[in-house]
């Protein structure tokens, strides 16, 4: 196995972990919004869904000002974004989406 090829592999273990992390410490920014919060502005997590985040961080630096959840939690999708980047390079994902779409356009014309 070559060196591309382990860096590539741990990059992929780094993404879910990265995502896992970046969740959990989203879960806790809502649980700590939600003790602060009154029951009709709580934030529900069984329905959470991507808009629901601004609300959330406009809430948590209201609530928070000096709180750490935040950038732990953008430190974490950096990193899964930046794993994602050399998980692609490594296994050359971008080279073979490039040879596809090539070969694609090669068969229309």
């Amino acid at each position: 196995m070559t060196l591309r090829i382990t860096i590539g592999i741990l990059a992929g273990l780094g993404i879910p972990t990265c995502g896992l992390i970046a969740s959990l410490k989203t879960f806790e920014m809502v649980g700590k919004v939600n003790d602060r919060l009154p029951k009709a502005e709580q934030f529900d997590l069984p329905w959470w869904y991507l808009s629901n985040r601004q609300p959330l961080v406009r809430e948590y630096k209201q609530l928070y000002p000096g709180g750490h959840l935040l950038t732990h939690c953008r430190i974490a999708m950096f990193l899964g974004a930046a794993f994602l980047l050399v998980f692609a390079w490594a296994f050359r994902v971008l080279a073979l989406l490039l040879q596809i779409s090539g070969n694609h356009l090669a068969l229309r014309s």
